[in-house]
């Protein structure tokens, strides 16, 4: 299954804003029903550089000069009014009058109570300057320019509030301005007054440095049928920061009108990145924003081309957009990309710094909706995020997926033509990027991948959790949209997932979603209820680096192939799939036929039991299950946990493409040899069994019970056991089994053999007879009449010398 990705759904425009204006009650939508919708990324609609954007800019920077030449102007006029005489000195005759006094230049800490003893101080400072602001209200009628070290401090509840005819942002910063929330709340709202100004933003347009503490942005609105840009804080170039540490920004509410629209609009709830510009986020939330703009925008943080998103704490929740609910990371608009297809030659791509996104430690993305992409986090083309840690939980979409969206544009139709020049160029320079090297990604609610969807080569699972997702047609946790993409998954468990006929949303419902046909085959077309762990369309392959990569059992399927199911091959495309030998602790893996009108009963026999490889060529299903007691050890080994999850084919992972599991050929072989004593004779050399086993972390696990006898001249050899468990290697130890009488216990001696490719180790047993031991004297045996007499004999004569001796002595 691949989604459209490359183009704009004419849908989208209309729909998107009419959801949104249903989740407002605030917001009004003039939609022409009647008319034609025009195509939503023009054809003529050209790459936006940096130095246009710059070009764009200067455009917008008149005014706001001249407006600050005349808020200059105006200070040289302004002469604070000290002539006024006290009583005193009207009174006293001799005393001269004073000359009003010069203006003097502000103190390091300054309060103010309006807006124009704001403007005022921020004007007049000269140096760092601390700026507290007393309880009350504070409605701008114009932009303050922030070019010296502020910060504002509130000494009570303070209110920054839109003047009704004022249309552009609060501040523009140049330097350093640091919001704090001392004491009581400390707002900006704009009360949903309409903001109008391009390339902006509704309260802070920064160039510079901003911190944010405690203070709460609320209520920006925007309408727009033409270009416009805007967020509540907008960051522009590589020099402008912000530090968003507390506080939040909540209540946006921006709106696109198809009606006779001309241009393109880019909007973010809550901040938009551009040009190189940073943002930090340590804590605080971005949350209940509404953007129903069909571009490529967010509902929470916009990340454009060169910028960089950090996000090591706080909360993007609860937030609607049509790209991304949460955080949108890539090109400003990806329909430039798509114009790329048609280049041949690399050096003439045209292309924009790639936009980064990292979350760590205990950062969230939480209940926000994508309306056609991604719930949570899309990532387009010139794009990279990288989850090392973190939560994105309950997030939903109703085109694609809940979770997280990772594209290139490569391919960006149901079928080719794709980009002209080299994959591998092109993902130097688009790669769509998402590597998880930890985190969770948990209870997402999408079509197509409820956690993730793949559509790029440049995609990695090192670690994390994807548990609990739903997609209503494939992958329930990992989706991979088609060929030629691959996925790579480092050693992972997919247990407890489940393959059912139609799953039941639990946020949104089946009017709601796209369906979109597969290459040459519709989605109805295929059979319903199949993979539990795992399913494979008639494109999808899976590639198992070395062994004991991937833990796959206690899945279920209401149809077939309770954890593993393949689909028919096409005529004219051929893939073959060869399934792993040995699980994670090297035992072998039981396979048992669970397939369409011929489901697995307990005691049917292992399929394929004397053959090494399994190949899946055509429609086929299986059945894993693992030996007594080991389920728990294995859960524990693996760094990737897929479980719980649920979708219509494949309630683990679903892929039209590739997934790799593993990332290097970390094997080993394993070889048992009998030897025998030089006493023992042919007869005595009877035939043994071995047990080999593997332990770590004094933990002990049966990996196979061996046979060594005359037929296989006394050895035995295991090629491809896993050599590591998590980067950790196990031990391997052997213990008989058979025991021999008249045999000394056996002498195991282990050793390395390393003159292969592959490490083999290798169990010399040796078995030798028991010496014979000396024979004792033989003792007397109980009854034997002669001795008995004469050991009666011997007691009466003792008897009767000591009876002499005691009349001897009497008579003396």
């Amino acid at each position: 299954m691949l989604i459209i990705l490359g183009l704009q759904p004419v849908v989208s425009a209309t729909e998107a804003v009419s959801v949104a204006t249903n989740q407002s009650k605030t917001s009004q939508v003039n939609v022409v029903k009647d008319q034609a919708q025009p195509e939503l990324v023009p054809e003529n609609l050209q790459p936006t550089s940096k130095e246009e954007h710059t070009k764009k800019e200067k455009q917008t920077q008149p005014v706001e000069e001249q407006s600050s030449k005349k808020q200059k102007n105006k200070n040289e006029k302004i002469i604070p009014d000290n002539s006024a005489k006290t009583e005193k000195q009207t009174q006293a005759k001799d005393v001269k009058p004073q000359p009003a006094p010069a203006p003097q230049l502000l103190a390091a800490t300054n309060v103010v109570k309006n807006f124009a003893e704001l403007k005022q101080a921020i004007q007049n400072a000269t140096k760092p300057t601390t700026i507290k602001l007393a309880a009350g209200e504070y409605r701008f009628t114009e932009t303050l320019v922030i070019s010296q070290n502020i910060t504002l401090e509130n000494t009570g509840a303070v209110r920054l509030l839109r003047g009704s005819k004022f249309h552009d942002s609060f501040f523009k910063v140049e330097k350093e301005l640091i919001l704090k929330a001392a004491q009581g709340k400390f707002e900006f709202d704009s009360e949903h007054h309409d903001f109008t100004t391009s390339r902006a933003g509704d309260f802070i347009y920064n160039k510079g440095h901003v911190v944010v503490e405690g203070v709460d942005f609320k209520n920006s609105r925007a309408v727009t049928r033409g270009t416009l840009e805007v967020a509540p804080i907008y960051a522009t170039g590589e020099k402008a920061v912000v530090d968003f540490k507390s506080g939040s920004i909540s209540g946006s509410e921006y709106e696109f009108i198809v009606k006779a629209w001309s241009g393109t609009a880019y909007m973010a709830g809550g901040i938009m990145l551009m040009h190189g510009a940073t943002l930090n986020m340590s804590g605080g939330e971005i949350h209940h924003n509404n953007v129903g703009c069909p571009y490529d925008s967010a509902g929470g943080v916009a990340v454009y081309s060169g910028s960089h998103f950090n996000m090591t704490g706080g909360s993007i929740h609860d937030n609607f957009a049509n790209a991304a609910g949460a955080v949108y990371v890539g090109p400003i608009t990806h329909g430039h990309v798509s114009e790329q297809h048609k280049v041949t030659d690399v050096n003439k791509l045209k292309h924009d710094p790639i936009a980064y996104f990292t979350m760590d430690n205990n950062a969230t993305l939480t209940n926000n909706t994508g309306f056609y992409y991604a719930g949570a986090v899309s990532v387009y083309a010139n794009a990279q995020f990288i989850m090392n840690n973190g939560y994105i939980t309950n997030n939903k979409s109703k085109g694609i997926t809940g979770g997280v969206l990772a594209t290139d544009l490569y391919v960006t139709d149901n079928q080719p033509p794709m980009g002209r020049v080299s994959m591998a160029e092109w993902s130097k320079l688009f790669p769509g990027r998402f590597i998880m090297n930890g985190g969770h990604i948990n209870n997402n609610e999408g079509v197509y991948g409820g956690g993730l969807y793949v559509a790029s080569n440049e995609c990695r699972i090192e670690a994390g959790e994807f548990k609990n997702n739903l997609s209503v047609n494939q992958g329930g946790a990992i989706y991979v949209a088609s060929v030629p993409y691959v996925l790579h998954i480092a050693n992972a468990s997919v247990f407890d997932n489940q393959a059912v006929n139609q799953p039941t949303t639990r946020h949104i419902s089946n009017d709601e979603m796209f369906f979109i046909p597969t290459y040459g085959q519709t989605v109805t077309s295929l059979t319903k209820g199949v993979g539990g762990g795992i399913w494979l369309c008639p494109t999808g392959d899976a590639t198992f680096k070395g062994t004991g990569n991937l833990i796959l059992a206690n899945n279920t399927a209401e149809t077939a192939g309770d954890d593993f199911y393949k689909e028919e091959n096409y005529k004219n495309y051929k893939v073959e799939v060869t399934l792993p030998k040995r699980n994670l602790l090297g035992q072998k893996i039981k396979y048992y036929l669970d397939n369409v009108g011929k489901r697995y009963k307990p005691g049917d026999k292992v399929y394929a039991d004397k053959t090494d490889n399994i190949n899946v060529v055509n429609k086929l299903g299986f059945k894993i299950i693992l030996e007594d007691g080991t389920t728990e050890i294995l859960k524990t080994l693996t760094t990737v946990i897929i479980a719980g999850n649920k979708s219509c084919r494949g309630g683990g992972i679903g892929s039209n493409g590739t997934v790799v599991f593993g990332n290097q050929e970390n094997i080993r072989n394993v070889q048992v040899l009998k030897k025998w004593g030089a006493k023992v004779t042919p007869a005595e050399q009877k035939e043994i069994v071995v047990d080999i086993i593997g332990e770590l972390n004094q933990k002990e696990w049966l990996i196979e019970k061996v046979t060594l006898n005359k037929a296989n001249n006394w050895q035995v050899k295991i090629n491809d056991l896993p050599a590591t468990v998590n980067k950790h290697e196990y031990k391997i130890k052997v213990r008989e089994v058979t025991t021999l009488k008249g045999f000394k216990q056996p002498e195991i001696q282990k050793t390395i053999v390393q003159n292969t490719k592959v490490p083999t180790v290798l169990f010399t047993i040796l078995n030798s007879k028991e010496t014979p031991k000396p024979k004792e004297p033989k003792l007397p045996k109980n009854g034997d009449t002669d001795q008995m007499h004469s050991v009666i004999l011997g007691i009466v004569l003792l008897m009767s010398s000591f009876g002499l001796m005691w009349t001897r002595r009497k008579i003396n």
